[in-house]
């Protein structure tokens, strides 16, 4: 179900129509702070991916800052549960017998500032287990169908967690799938990324720079844009006339200082119409 209507995006979605129609490969989309990244991204999962005629799709979405997905075991897992992949179960229980304290003499102690940690070591023959049995289940999810795997905030991908997801999911693994058609979907703040050494991402086969900026009066996006307003509003009566409908969508982008707030300001008057989904 649709949250955001398109508003003037058609060259970013006709870049992206042979990815949307099944062609696996990593694409990059740039933007400012103020261009509507994590909007844009709600519109490829809920508007585009969804209605394209060529395959059903499922998409993830990772964002760096969440810590369920920070180790890429846990990744792994989180991806064969969403697609409902069966991954091959641990061989041992990961009990963890601890011992606070031992042959004490004493009728009574404290102990305190004493930390302990509760995770079982590694089992690096289990995850490359889970990892291969992941792999194979996608790449028979793909023959019929689109996985798509969005990275918001890539930006904030910090050294150790890029060499991770290098090493132990992309290279000669994720990385094989491209051409089975999965598709990698990596959002950067352009004022943040520009300048890094990444080992994570990897090189885009594509690249779409979102503008910040509404187009100037006359501009072929911007009567696009206004288009589109006068579309929604007309589709769902919110004005009798097409005159009163390009009032309402010129107002309001006059009064929208970036396509982020061009968005904000018509979500909020939609909302105050009843009319919560594009």
């Amino acid at each position: 179900m649709r949250n955001h209507l398109s508003i003037d995006w058609r060259a970013p979605h006709a870049k992206l129509k042979p990815h949307i129609d099944g062609a696996g490969g990593v694409v990059y989309v740039k933007g400012g702070k103020k261009a509507g990244l994590s909007i844009f991204a709600d519109i490829l999962r809920q508007n585009w991916l969804p209605e394209a005629e060529t395959f059903p799709w499922i998409t993830y979405t990772v964002d760096p800052r969440d810590f369920n997905v920070r180790y890429t075991n846990d990744l792994v897992r989180e991806i064969a549960e969403y697609t409902l992949i069966n991954l091959p179960k641990p061989k041992k229980s990961a009990n963890v017998h601890i011992e606070v304290a031992k042959n004490i003499r004493t009728n009574s102690f404290n102990l305190t500032n004493v930390p302990i940690s509760t995770h079982p070591r590694r089992d690096f023959d289990q995850e490359r287990a889970e990892l291969d049995a992941l792999c194979d289940g996608l790449r028979k999810f793909l023959l019929k169908s689109r996985f798509a795997l969005i990275f918001t905030e890539a930006h904030d991908l910090d050294k150790g967690h890029q060499k991770d997801l290098k090493r132990e999911i992309w290279d000669r693994k994720f990385e094989r799938l491209i051409d089975d058609g999965l598709l990698l979907i990596v959002l950067l703040d352009s004022s943040k990324e520009e300048g890094k050494d990444k080992e994570f991402p990897p090189p885009p086969h594509l690249i779409i720079e979102l503008p910040e900026f509404l187009p100037q009066e006359g501009h072929d996006d911007r009567t696009a844009a206004l288009h589109d307003l006068v579309r929604f509003a007309m589709h769902n009566s919110w004005y009798q006339t097409e005159k009163e409908a390009y009032a309402f969508a010129e107002t309001l982008m006059d009064c929208s200082d970036s396509m982020s707030d061009l968005h904000a300001r018509f979500s909020g008057v939609r909302g105050r119409r009843g009319v919560t989904h594009a």
